[in-house]
């Protein structure tokens, strides 16, 4: 069973994700901020990380430097999560290696479990 960690100071936003995750059978770890992000996935490494990118305390994008130091992390493929949907800001966390991107104002469940299952088989090969 694959574990994902989602990252996100909304708690809406994680108690939707972390609902309709378990019921698709992924076992679910959550954090409010990058910060308590980190110390979870030292913790327990998960297979797919949803980040929020704008958070309080550390946000998505200090995450990111942050695992993309650690060998063990940098390979964990992430789905960020932005308000904003900015070229600018795509082209940042492409280069920083997150392996997809959604934006909150199009916010799908099933546009993001379609998204978790195909980088979880993906991961896998």
């Amino acid at each position: 069973m694959s574990k994902i960690l989602i990252v996100d100071d909304e708690k809406i936003i994680r108690n939707l994700l972390s609902k309709r995750l378990s019921e698709e059978g992924y076992r679910i770890e959550i954090a409010e901020n990058g910060k308590e992000a980190f110390k979870k996935i030292k913790e327990s490494r998960p297979d797919l990380i949803i980040l929020d990118l704008s958070m309080p305390v550390m946000n998505g994008f200090e995450f990111l430097r942050v695992i993309e130091k650690e060998e063990d992390f940098s390979k964990i493929p992430v789905i960020a999560l932005s308000n904003s949907g900015e070229k600018i800001e795509i082209e940042k966390i492409s280069e920083m290696g997150v392996d997809d991107y959604i934006i909150k104002t199009e916010f799908s469940l099933r546009k993001i479990i379609n998204k978790v299952i195909s980088k979880i088989e993906d991961s896998k090969k």
